[in-house]
């Protein structure tokens, strides 16, 4: 009985955050996944993310273009250059972890035929300013009334988008990302801005990447973060 318990109590926390009135005040984050219109590519994306969950670097090679664009022209080209400079063959190299929050992020084909990926960057909406807006991607993120962990915390909130604070905290302090409140929770909890951890918050240029068929084959083209 306990080990059909604990998913059951898992789901229903994670429905108390979506369905709570502080995390339904914030706009929703909408996922779009193309993935399943090509069953080729699905079936390439499949095998990715099984690579991507194995950390295989040698797998990972098969995946990705000769070409792979992954820098703005300052590092070795192609898959040796992405290599040294992420190392995937280290279980514990961040590209792993940005690899996954990307890949398993939905997406959207384009005109061209090309998938892009995460899905809040192939279709990041016009009306909001990249510098002013971030999303979060998790189903139930804490809330900090100040930029420490540990602290007095709000209700959680879920996949969401999120509005960035324009103040100097958000340049003092890289671990969290001052956020403003939406109105209707600012009386209700005598303030205007919190804080979420910096890494729980993804912005317009982060990390994202764009997938090609080549010759009968999907292989990843770019993976890449800024401008």
């Amino acid at each position: 009985m306990k080990n059909y318990l604990i998913p059951l109590l898992v789901t229903a926390a994670v429905a108390v955050v979506s369905a709570s009135p502080f995390s339904e005040a914030f706009t929703p984050l909408k996922l779009a996944d193309q993935a399943a219109q090509k069953p080729d590519f699905a079936k390439y994306r499949a095998g990715l993310m099984q690579v991507i969950q194995n950390r295989d670097a040698e797998g990972l090679k098969t995946c990705l273009s000769p070409q792979i664009h992954y820098s703005f022209g300052l590092e070795k080209p192609g898959i040796p250059g992405f290599y040294a400079v992420w190392k995937p063959a280290n279980k514990n190299s961040p590209l792993w972890k940005e690899l996954a929050q990307v890949v398993n992020n939905g997406g959207s084909f384009e005109k061209s035929g090309e998938f892009t990926a995460p899905s809040w960057y192939a279709n990041w909406p016009q009306g909001k300013d990249e510098s002013e807006w971030g999303v979060i991607s998790d189903a139930a993120v804490p809330v900090y009334f100040e930029p420490k962990s540990g602290g007095k915390t709000l209700p959680e909130i879920g996949k969401c988008w999120v509005q960035i604070n324009q103040n100097e905290a958000n340049q003092r302090d890289r671990k969290f990302t001052c956020i403003d409140l939406p109105k209707s929770m600012q009386d209700p909890y005598k303030v205007e801005s919190v804080f979420v951890k910096s890494e729980q918050v993804h912005r317009l240029l982060d990390y994202r990447a764009v997938f090609a068929k080549n010759k009968g084959r999907w292989q990843m083209v770019s993976f890449i973060a800024g401008d």
